[in-house]
This record gives structure tokens, sequence and C-alpha cells, in this order.
């Protein structure tokens, strides 16, 4: 049987409505999730009251901030490892850039990657 998570009572809604805010709109959490804003919209709206298991894998890391201590206990499931603070703020950042702005930060990360690659002094 495949894992699906049940959206219960608002818990769920609401550690999602956190994410929202934190990367500031819908298409912003869908973009670093990888998930469709519509996916995102019908769990907040209750049109759909389960996360498929796949789908779960994919916005867990970014949920699991705003998760309460008990909820893998309380939801019987089990959290991807949490998304260390330089890459929450790496996210929040790239969340907030036009997409002019991120492709000149894509070019610069590219930069900084040959620069590094190159190094003799390259962090393993």
């Amino acid at each position: 049987m495949e894992f699906e998570l049940r959206i219960r009572s608002k818990d769920i809604r609401t550690v999602l409505q956190k994410a929202v805010e934190y990367y500031g709109s819908q298409s912003g959490l869908a973009r670093q999730t990888g998930v469709s804003q519509r996916n995102i919209s019908r769990w907040l709206s209750g049109q759909v009251d389960k996360i498929n298991g796949d789908l779960w894998s994919k916005v867990a890391p970014h949920l699991k901030p705003f998760m309460p201590d008990d909820f893998e206990k309380a939801y019987n499931v089990s959290l991807a490892p949490k998304i260390d603070g330089l890459a929450l703020e790496r996210d929040k950042i790239w969340a907030e850039l036009s997409r002019c702005n991120r492709l000149e930060a894509l070019k610069y990360m590219e930069q900084l990657r040959g620069e590094q690659t190159n190094s003799p002094h390259k962090e393993k």
C-alpha cells in the first residue's frame, strides 16, 4: 500500500500556510518543493484531503521547520531531514528574486563553482 498523509483538521493546513507565508506565496513554495501550486492550493482549500508519498517526500523538508514537535508521533509519519538554516535563507531570498535576477544569480553560482573546481583549496 502506498503512503498517504491524511490532512486532518487544520493541523497540516496551518503548517502549509506558514510555509507559504515564509516563501512569499503558494507559487514560491511550489518552486522550492517541486510540487505544483495547484496541489498546494487544493491542500489549503480542503479540496484534497491527502498527500501521497511522492508529494510528501518533496514537501516535507520544507514544512518541517513549521511543524510542532509532536507532529511525527501525532501523524505517525517519518519526516525528511530538516533543511539547514543556510538552505532556508537561500530559498527565501531565491523566492523573492525576479526571473532576471535569478538568471544572474545562477550565472554567478556557475562562476563560483568553476572557481571552486579549479581551486587547489576546495572543500571536501
